[in-house]
């Protein structure tokens, strides 16, 4: 079965998709960047934690390790975005 294939009957079947698309799109849409000044890394990060420590919030294991600082982290990106209205794109 070629991977196109596959991909397709993956995509049928699933209950929801997640498209991380980079910056560009985002940013059409009125979010901030990543890393810019007030980018959503760097304004969003837990008290005392700085860019260098996103990482940590970014592995699988980040709600088990930090669940507090993960969760604040990850609550406040949604508050940016529900904030937003998507483009067409």
């Amino acid at each position: 079965m070629s991977w196109a294939v596959r991909a397709a009957k993956l995509i049928r079947g699933a209950d929801a998709i997640v498209i991380a698309a980079g910056a560009g799109m985002s940013v059409d849409s009125g979010l901030p960047d990543f890393r810019g000044n007030g980018g959503l890394w760097t304004s969003l990060l837990p008290a005392g934690m700085t860019e260098h420590d996103v990482g940590s919030l970014t592995q699988g294991d980040c709600f088990v390790e930090k669940p507090v600082d993960t969760w604040r982290f990850y609550g406040r990106a949604l508050q940016v975005c529900r904030q937003q209205t998507p483009h067409a794109g």
